[in-house]
């Protein structure tokens, strides 16, 4: 009688047990569920947006604008008419749509690993100095080394592997060699082979290109003409 009640007793807990990780279990679904719909309402997109937005503007320090940014499941951070103002330029980057693949959870551990970037409908000015420097590598430098004023927190670490561009356009005024180019293609996809911020080092694998229309004005021979 007494081992009866005893399994009893046993078989009881245990289904409380099975019971209560069941319940555990559901609720995690369930927030996590909340979560990901909760970042589809606009509320939280425009509060996403807007501390993107100031992240950037104090990193980079020039102005930046966005219309809509949000986090596509399962780890896809996507982002429509983005807009960078450059240094010394109206425009230094106009994006339709940027959608970048990354490992969400490596954020918190200052290492972005980006598995892909798809990039649509966008317009960049990319200016090259006398001195050899382009009107970008502020950026490059922004996220490529820590502020020695901000806290002491190790370097942000960017990898990247895909890379996946339609309807791109780019002018490229080149005032080292007084050459100016004007760039644009239907489609570009590519796999990253070397991506290293901090050495300025980039190197890519076979490289897809559709729809290339490439204008180039040599500013040096018009300037030996004319003597």
């Amino acid at each position: 009688m007494l081992e009866t009640t005893s399994h009893l007793k046993l078989k009881i807990n245990i289904t409380k047990l099975l019971r209560r990780i069941a319940i555990i279990f559901i609720s995690i679904l369930v927030l996590l569920t909340l979560l990901i719909l909760s970042l589809r309402l606009p509320a939280v997109q425009n509060f996403i947006k807007d501390k993107l937005i100031v992240y950037l503007e104090k990193k980079i320090k020039t102005p930046v604008s966005l219309e809509r940014v949000y986090i596509g499941f399962p780890n896809s951070l996507v982002m429509e008419n983005l807009y960078l103002k450059g240094q010394d330029v109206d425009t230094l980057l106009a994006v339709k749509k940027l959608d970048v693949g990354l490992h969400m959870l490596k954020l918190l551990n200052s290492t972005a690993d980006i598995t892909s970037v798809n990039m649509e409908g966008a317009r960049a000015n990319v200016v090259r100095k006398p001195d050899g420097k382009f009107n970008f590598d502020y950026i490059i430098d922004a996220f490529a080394s820590t502020d020695k004023e901000e806290s002491p927190s190790k370097p942000f670490i960017i990898s990247l592997d895909k890379i996946n561009l339609k309807d791109v356009g780019v002018t490229f005024n080149d005032q080292q060699s007084k050459n100016d180019i004007q760039l644009y293609f239907k489609s570009f996809d590519t796999r990253v082979k070397t991506f290293d911020l901090s050495k300025n080092n980039y190197a890519v694998n076979d490289i897809n290109l559709d729809g290339l229309k490439l204008k180039l004005k040599q500013g040096l021979v018009e300037e030996v003409a004319k003597r």
